[in-house]
């Protein structure tokens, strides 16, 4: 006698976080489908559903800090001010105005090291953004910038660089915030989920055995594809290096 196909373990906690919430919900979904009584898991679906509920709110399908679009948009402002700055300077060494080519001869000569720099990292491109503003704030490249018609942009410059600072210690902050609250509960949810799959996966290749029916051979199916699926993903990702309960479900 053929033993009944049966539920196979793979490595879910290799998984992503938002991997690993969705395969719950498949699970779920074939769970509502075939109903808890007739595969005999009506002790563990209601946890279970519990379970895999909390975990997908706290593990939104997309999320954006709060301050993203914000910082995004001083990024691109402050980018386009260098941009203007060192380009309109570099243009200006060809201006057949006198008092404009001196300005940008001048005003190339303190900006050298300042060429390039918008493909900087953050932060340091924040330190150097402060050099390069105090340099322009120096009385006679004050003077040349007003000549090119850019005392304007330095100050957006300023504004710029000066938003993004902000910006940084309210983004850490947030972030502290939001790992504080998910630290535990996500890693909780977790557990609790790939216990309670666990235990249907037992009861359900158990049922197969002892008393198999169409419904559970069908969910069995069901979840055989999906658990292929996704230790395909898994394969092609090399999995997370976090560990849920160090072991495989």
């Amino acid at each position: 006698m053929d033993i009944p196909k049966q539920i196979e373990p793979f490595g879910i906690t290799q998984l992503s976080v938002g991997a690993c919430a969705q395969f719950h919900e498949m699970v779920n979904t074939y769970i509502s489908q075939a109903t808890p009584e007739a595969l005999g898991i009506e002790a563990w679906a209601p946890d279970y559903r519990k379970a895999t509920d909390q975990l997908a709110a706290i593990v939104p399908r997309q999320r954006e800090w709060v301050v993203t679009q914000h910082w995004k948009k001083a990024r691109r402002a402050r980018a386009n001010a260098i941009g203007v700055i060192n380009q309109a300077v570099r243009i200006f060494l060809k201006s057949g105005v006198p008092a404009r080519r001196q300005a940008a001869v001048r005003l190339n000569q303190v900006l050298l090291d300042c060429y390039g720099i918008g493909k900087h990292k953050d932060n340091q491109l924040t330190a150097e953004v402060r050099v390069m503003l105090s340099r322009l704030d120096e009385a006679e490249n004050a003077a040349a910038l007003a000549t090119l018609g850019l005392t304007e942009e330095r100050e957006v410059l300023r504004e710029a660089n000066q938003r993004i600072s902000e910006l940084v210690l309210v983004k850490v902050t947030e972030m502290g915030e939001l790992r504080q609250k998910q630290g535990i509960k996500t890693w909780d949810a977790l557990r609790a989920a790939n216990q309670l799959y666990r235990d249907i996966v037992r009861v359900v290749n158990a049922r197969a055995i002892v008393q198999p029916t169409e419904t559970v051979n069908e969910f069995i199916g069901q979840i055989r594809g999906t658990v292929y699926t996704f230790k395909l993903s898994i394969n092609h990702t090399g999995g997370r290096k976090e560990v849920v309960g160090g072991e495989k479900i």
